[in-house]
């Protein structure tokens, strides 16, 4: 889906009506829509679509930080990883089969998911602050 016909959907039109800064969401939106991100942006529903847009209205950091890794957009703002946090034995479980291939490439593997969690993490404070 482009860019522009995103932000023209009904689920993207009522998330950015509804967040703190419409302006700085779409414009961060429209940047998004033209990575790799678009297939999942077009697929977001009303929450995810809210989160994101709380998200990129309330910190330019997390907006830049998608832009330079729009992979994350799927992993992050999954709401039942939102709704559920992970817990230290479906972390070990994720991680276990990675070891097999060699501690290079599952420190490597960790290290991207451990960054994923910490910029949600700042993001959400990010968010909460600017409210």
């Amino acid at each position: 889906m482009a860019a522009r016909k995103l932000v023209q959907s009904p689920v993207w039109k009522k998330a950015l009506a509804a967040c703190a800064d419409p302006a700085r969401a779409r414009a961060a939106l429209d940047q998004l829509g033209a990575t790799t991100a678009a297939e999942w942006l077009g697929k977001a529903g009303a929450e995810q679509a809210r989160l994101i847009c709380a998200l990129l209205a309330g910190s330019q950091w997390a907006a830049d930080m998608l832009k330079k890794h729009p992979d994350w957009l799927a992993e992050t703002l999954d709401e039942n990883r939102i709704i559920h946090s992970r817990r230290k034995e479906g972390l070990k479980r994720e991680v276990e089969p990675w070891l097999v291939e060699g501690f290079e490439s599952a420190l490597a593997k960790l290290c991207a998911g451990v960054s994923a969690m910490r910029f949600m993490e700042i993001s959400r404070s990010d968010r909460w602050k600017s409210n």
